[in-house]
């Protein structure tokens, strides 16, 4: 059986990182592919493609029949025209965890029952209140964040496997550049690396309010 663990030396951690794993398959001569999924992939027709179907059509060898199933969307609809390309779907969406660390930290806190109402259902309580209720996105919350410090030291880290990743590819000034400045805009725009104050939350009146009311009715 060829699973990580087993091809660990008895020095490496188990959970190595993704660069880990790359040379460890590489250096036991399995030939490695390496796909970046956040290009933007086309068919030869010029069909927007998802990361898995990049990998079935465009990477792995005597898949005809796979690759057309997933470009034909086979999953036994009947209003789909035979040879017609169904746009791809999103492939593992990013959720807000938000909701989730305040919906435990109003647990623990006492503001409701997590015997009576489950988290999953305080969760989308909270997603209602914050999204439709009052027409604000998860990162609108009260946010701790990491300082300039940290954030560098997570570039670099970034950086240096990013590195080791594309060894078979040009890695140069440019390209380094080009990641910088991704990753800078991940932190500025979509506080990647952010986590919702969710102590500030439970503290606050209409917060509590709600949890109080609201949320024990669901």
């Amino acid at each position: 059986e060829i699973t990580i663990a087993n091809l660990l030396k008895q020095n490496q951690k188990l959970y190595p990182t993704p660069a880990q794993v790359y040379e460890l398959f590489r250096d036991h001569g399995f030939t490695t592919i390496l796909v970046d999924m956040m290009e933007q992939f086309t068919s030869t027709h010029g069909e927007e493609l998802n990361f898995i179907q990049h990998i079935i059509c465009d990477k792995l060898p005597r898949t005809g029949h796979t690759c057309a199933a997933q470009l034909n969307g086979n999953d036994g609809a009947d209003n789909k025209e035979e040879g017609t390309v169904q746009k791809p779907p999103q492939l593992n969406p990013s959720q807000s965890l938000h909701y989730d660390f305040i919906a435990i930290e109003a647990c623990q806190n006492g503001l409701f029952n997590g015997t009576v109402v489950s988290r999953d259902v305080a969760r989308r309580a909270i997603q209602r209140r914050q999204e439709l209720s009052l027409g604000q996105a998860p990162n609108d919350f009260p946010l701790v964040c990491p300082d300039d410090s940290t954030l560098r030291q997570i570039l670099n880290q970034s950086i240096d496997h990013e590195r080791r990743l594309r060894t078979n590819d040009h890695w140069g000034p440019d390209e380094e550049s080009h990641h910088e400045k991704i990753f800078w805009k991940a932190v500025r725009e979509k506080k990647k690396f952010c986590t919702v104050d969710s102590k500030r939350i439970v503290e606050d009146e209409k917060w509590i309010e709600f949890f109080s009311t609201a949320i024990n009715r669901e």
